[in-house]
């Protein structure tokens, strides 16, 4: 069952040493699934499992009598977790599913001797490999080709895979994103004839396969030809494909547009998410302004006040999905700000940081960065300004210039002190202070601010 073909993988010694283990007490023992895939591509790896024709019960004495921490999290599933130099690591013992009657999880588990029957339940051939150090790879799917071709492939019936668990769709779809992979065609056919199965699903789950699709590399493909299934989980998405612009601007519908500015903006959960969602508003705003001057076979479009329509629908979808609350204000605060108007002198990127601190403000750069880039190439000469706010910005705060109430040189203490009335006076009075040094109109120092309230 062994199929070598010279492959050695590196593994961490502390998985080794499960391994040689449970093969020095009499069973089978392979590295299985993502870890494998990983491996032959090169990849580095921080989550690795086991699985093995030891029970449990016949596990655990091996790893205790050497010494390691045993953890069981999933005896009734067959599984356990070692702790070995501090890296966690989940040994299974070879199983095949019972019937799945949520399109999620299957009724019962039973155990078995055989890895053959283990490796068939598995969802895409990529994560369908097992590797011994002893006994090689074993490849029944031919997932490693799949590698080499850059192809997501279910193993075996791709309709009955989908069936059995429809998160499995998701996940197709977000190797498809994370390794810039094709989805061959019969898996293609029975994603798209299961995605109503989504609905099924535990929201967080299918947020969580959702992030991680829209910060792989390979992102467009999935939402662009598979916007109908992702639809499932987040409809929002729906109207914005075909939806023309019609703008001597754009020369993108409006989910065309979108996927650029996502091409455009640094690959971190909040700020792919706020491009995802950045102009979900326009839809809901269109208005036909008349004849396009740019092209009289054309109306031009307007999307009046979709920013903030944008933001209403966003938070709304994002409370849906159940993503955590900083994240839901980041992307809520990209989407509805991201037209506003910013300029590049001191003063002004003063105001901003007050008014939303320089984490905000740098997301809100990066975003009018990688809308701007989405626009027509006429429109790129505006580009290097939001560099020149983010260079002075980053000088603002290397520099210690006063931005913020915390940095003013005079305190609550220091007015009342001086004869201002504790309440909404003394607040306005540091709101007034701040402006004040902010504008340049006073140094920031303690005597000149309170010769200034007298």
């Amino acid at each position: 069952m062994g199929d070598k073909r010279d492959i050695h993988l590196d593994l961490p010694a502390a998985v080794l040493r499960v391994i040689e283990l449970l093969e020095d007490g009499g069973f089978e023992a392979y590295v299985v699934g993502g870890c494998v895939r990983d491996a032959l591509m090169g990849c580095a790896c921080s989550d690795y499992d086991v699985t093995t024709n030891a029970l449990c019960s016949q596990m655990e004495p091996l790893f205790t009598a050497a010494g390691l921490r045993v953890i069981e999290t999933g005896i009734a599933h067959g599984t356990i977790t070692v702790l070995c130099e501090d890296l966690p690591i989940e040994v299974t013992m070879y199983r095949v599913d019972g019937p799945y009657l949520d399109s999620r999880h299957p009724e019962s588990v039973s155990f078995t001797r055989d890895l053959r029957e283990d490796l068939a339940r598995r969802d895409f051939t990529i994560n369908a490999m097992a590797y011994s150090p002893k006994r090689g790879l074993v490849d029944l799917y031919g997932g490693r080709d799949d590698l080499a071709a850059g192809v997501i492939r279910a193993v075996g019936d791709a309709d009955k895979r989908f069936k059995e668990d429809a998160l499995r769709i998701m996940r197709a779809l977000r190797f498809a994103a994370q390794l810039e992979f094709t989805i061959e065609s019969a898996t293609a056919a029975a994603l798209r004839e299961n995605a109503p199965l989504l609905a099924n699903i535990a929201v967080e789950r299918c947020a969580a396969e959702l992030v991680k699709l829209v910060c792989g590399p390979g992102f467009r493909m999935p939402i662009q030809d598979y916007t109908e299934v992702l639809g499932v989980v987040l409809p929002e998405l729906l109207p914005m494909k075909g939806c023309e612009q019609n703008n001597a601007y754009h020369p993108y519908d409006v989910l065309g547009h979108t996927l650029v500015a996502m091409e455009n903006i640094p690959a971190q959960p909040e700020l792919r998410m706020a491009a995802l969602l950045h102009d979900c508003g326009k839809p809901a705003t269109y208005n036909d302004g008349g004849p396009n001057q740019f092209n009289p076979q054309q109306d031009r479009r307007h999307f009046y006040n979709h920013p903030a329509v944008g933001a209403k629908i966003a938070r709304a979808a994002l409370e849906r999905l159940h993503y955590p609350r900083d994240f839901i204000e980041m992307v809520v605060f990209v989407v509805g700000e991201h037209d506003a108007y910013l300029k590049e002198d001191d003063v002004n990127i003063k105001q901003w940081l007050h008014r939303i601190g320089p984490e905000r403000m740098s997301a809100l750069l990066y975003m009018k960065h990688a809308d701007i880039s989405a626009l027509d190439p006429r429109c790129h000469e505006w580009l290097p300004i939001f560099d020149r706010i983010r260079a002075n910005m980053e000088r603002i705060l290397a520099s210690g210039d006063c931005w913020s109430l915390a940095q003013l040189a005079v305190k609550g203490d220091d007015l009342i002190a001086a004869g201002v009335a504790p309440g909404p006076e003394l607040g306005a009075t540091l709101e007034r202070l701040l402006d004040a040094v902010i504008a340049g109109e006073a140094p920031n120092e303690k005597a000149a601010l309170i010769a200034l309230i007298r």
